[in-house]
């Protein structure tokens, strides 16, 4: 009794709280939907006493001018409530939905913007996330609905009983007694397709993944050159047997309870049919009766059957609505807009004191006891081979991840003491995979909608210290220009160079004091990298600088370079001391040398 009055309280719980996002949404929006429900007393009175009012004035010889116009009163209040549901239907719903849905999603983006790194790396959260973005479209809008179609059948149901109780009650029992076994089955029912639709997820984003490497244009060149488009059609294939074994096999029992929801009905409005047949034979009712019985007694079992499968899609929306609480609800332990605030003009030192740190959900140990000191306006290069820990280096300085152990410290304040915000505005970063997105190069160069009036010179300042001023002296493009062709078929595609240089040219525009470039400059050619090195040491004058590459002629000028291998710290000192310690720094530069790298 307890567990059940348990989880009465979370529905009722989970269902108020969706209403009270669309509360914020569309304010009006409820009141209008609950009096639109009003129009049910119309639809019933009319529907069923019009068969009343005809059949007993032809059998009693009334006046067959009074019951035109009694016809004609009860099609003007039918006609009304039409106007009125059209208008709400057609006009209102449209606009209100997708206010709603504009509003849920903002919100949905507001709060996943601040959640931690980690999630985003964990494939529940993904499994969760993506039935909570797509529950944004319609739940909210269906819990709406069934409260207008809970109105309605309230309003409704008190009519009929009114109108039954008024004729001849008996037929109650039989009513009440569908709706009781409707009710039941309805409840398993919405369970198993919760069940269903949850655990079919993971297949619907499989299928989703390859239908983006296909249409998606980053993946166009290698699915071309290589035979991954083999692999990844046979990968559809395999999920596709695998959702259609999946359906095959669970959809058993749904089709079951469907079969049982479809078979009372017959059963019961067959006994119904007969029931008042025999009560017409027997004198008890008239035939005004019978028609006005009939048709508020089939129209009272279905309604009945509606609002016993309401309660259970409250129940529905509650499951639903639990997975999008689940999301909203997580708190961040790193993304906290509390702290410390930097000023992004004070001298900034970095320091790592014994970190060790792996990436969570995982054994692997990235890094492993690691010492690092990051001087202020000194330029700093961390080298290594592949998987040496060097990019994790920077996400740790960027708070995207806290350590496991150690500390890092900022000016000898442990970095967790800081604002997150109020540290990352103080960095600027080029990371190695970088992102191009679909906006004016002007907006996606300064991060926001560009001013022409105040931030034209900004702009061609980056583009020029990014090495790409020929390329809008040519009228190639313009800071207008959109990049790639998803919204604008005149978008432009840039080469991998030049989206490069792009993001460098981002990077400058941010006046931190600290500037962070991982694999920078890697899909530039040799001289235009020396160039944009050259550059970016000048830019960087004043700045603390720390460059991340495995071309060592962009490192070999820094203060001072650390050597990493396996998460840890193996060499440092500058190019000459490194040079002549004559370890593994010096043998990968002349490796490099040797190949003509540098």
């Amino acid at each position: 009794m307890q567990k059940t009055k348990k989880n009465i309280n979370k529905i009722i719980t989970n269902n108020l709280y969706m209403l009270g996002f669309i509360r914020k949404a569309a304010p009006w929006f409820i009141f209008i939907t609950c009096a639109i429900s009003f129009t049910a007393l119309v639809d019933t009175v009319s529907n069923t006493w019009f068969s009343k009012v005809v059949f007993d004035s032809m059998e009693n010889r009334s006046s067959f001018k009074i019951l035109i116009f009694t016809i004609l009163g009860l099609l003007f209040l039918m006609l009304i409530s039409s106007i009125l549901r059209t208008i709400y239907y057609q006009k209102c719903i449209p606009k209100e939905n997708q206010k709603i849905t504009g509003y849920l999603h903002t919100f949905l983006f507001e709060k996943t913007r601040n959640l931690d790194l980690m999630y985003y790396e964990n494939p529940e959260f993904y499994n969760k996330y993506t039935r909570a973005l797509a529950e944004a479209d319609s739940r909210a809008i269906a819990v709406l609905s069934s409260v207008s179609q809970l109105s309605y059948s309230i309003i409704t149901l008190l009519t009929l009983f009114s109108i039954i109780i008024y004729l001849d009650p008996i037929l109650i029992i039989f009513a009440l007694a569908g709706a009781l076994l409707s009710a039941m089955i309805s409840k398993r029912l919405s369970k198993l397709r919760y069940e269903y639709n949850y655990d079919k997820t993971i297949f619907d984003r499989k299928m989703s993944y390859v239908n983006r490497v296909f249409y998606e244009p980053q993946y166009a060149k290698e699915m071309k050159m290589d035979s991954l488009h083999f692999y990844f059609i046979d990968f559809y294939k395999k999920v596709l047997r695998d959702v259609i074994y999946y359906i095959k096999n669970r959809t058993n029992k749904i089709a079951w309870w469907e079969f049982l929801a479809g078979i009372q009905n017959v059963i019961l409005q067959t006994l119904m049919t007969i029931f008042l047949t025999w009560r017409v034979y027997s004198g008890v009712i008239s035939i005004g009766d019978y028609a006005a019985l009939l048709n508020s007694t089939f129209t009272l079992i279905f309604q009945l059957q509606s609002f016993s499968t309401l309660i259970p899609m409250f129940y529905e929306h509650s499951l639903y609505i639990e997975n999008f609480k689940e999301i909203i609800d997580n708190e961040p332990n790193i993304e906290k807009d509390h702290g410390i605030n930097i000023d992004s003009n004070e001298p900034i030192e970095i320091e790592f004191c014994n970190v060790t740190f792996s990436y969570p959900n995982t054994n692997n140990v990235v890094l492993k006891d690691v010492n690092l000191l990051f001087s202020s306006g000194d330029k700093h290069a961390i080298v290594g081979h592949n998987g040496a820990g060097k990019s994790t280096i920077i996400k740790l300085i960027l708070r995207l991840y806290d350590v496991n152990q150690g500390v890092i410290l900022i000016n000898n304040k442990n970095i967790k003491e800081y604002n997150v915000f109020s540290l990352r505005k103080t960095i600027t970063t080029i990371f190695q995979d970088f992102q191009i997105y679909a906006m004016p190069i002007s907006d996606y160069i300064l991060s926001h909608e560009y001013n022409e009036n105040i931030e034209k010179d900004i702009i061609m300042q980056a583009i020029e210290n990014a090495g790409l001023k020929q390329k809008f002296q040519n009228n190639d493009i313009s800071v207008h220009s959109n990049l790639t062709k998803e919204f604008d078929d005149s978008g432009v595609i840039l080469s991998g160079g030049e989206n490069q240089k792009l993001a460098i040219a981002k990077a400058i525009t941010k006046n931190a004091g600290i500037m962070i470039m991982d694999e920078a400059s890697s899909a530039l050619d040799p001289i235009s990298e020396y160039e944009l090195n050259h550059k970016m040491l000048q830019i960087a004058k004043g700045k603390t600088l720390i460059l991340i590459s495995h071309r060592l002629s962009a490192t070999k000028d820094a203060n001072i370079i650390y050597y990493m291998e396996n998460g840890k710290v193996l060499e440092k000192g500058n190019h000459n001391e490194l040079m002549e310690l004559n370890g593994n720094y010096a043998r990968m530069f002349r490796v490099q040398a040797d190949s003509f790298i540098i």
